[in-house]
């Protein structure tokens, strides 16, 4: 199976930042990506929204968040750029 473009640039994001995970959504159409350091935020959504094409960035919500260790807080956080 070959990589989508949104697949490729979802790990070009593991490559070039220092994030946890990232997740394609099937169901629920969001581009979800954990960082470690919250000031990485904005240059991970800058990346995504320069790199994925036009029809992506209108399908797909763009989710971008600090990770943490708590299951609470890593939740929160998830959910806090969702609202």
């Amino acid at each position: 199976m070959t990589k989508t473009d949104t697949e490729a640039i979802m790990d070009d994001v593991l490559d070039k930042y220092e994030v946890q995970s990232t997740m394609i959504g099937d169901t629920n159409p969001v581009l979800e990506v954990s960082v470690f350091d919250e000031k990485d935020i904005k240059k991970v959504e800058g990346y995504l929204e320069n790199n994925l094409s036009s029809q992506d960035l209108e399908h797909y919500k763009l989710n971008v968040f600090q990770w943490s260790s708590d299951d609470s807080e890593y939740r929160e956080n998830a959910q806090r750029y969702l609202d």
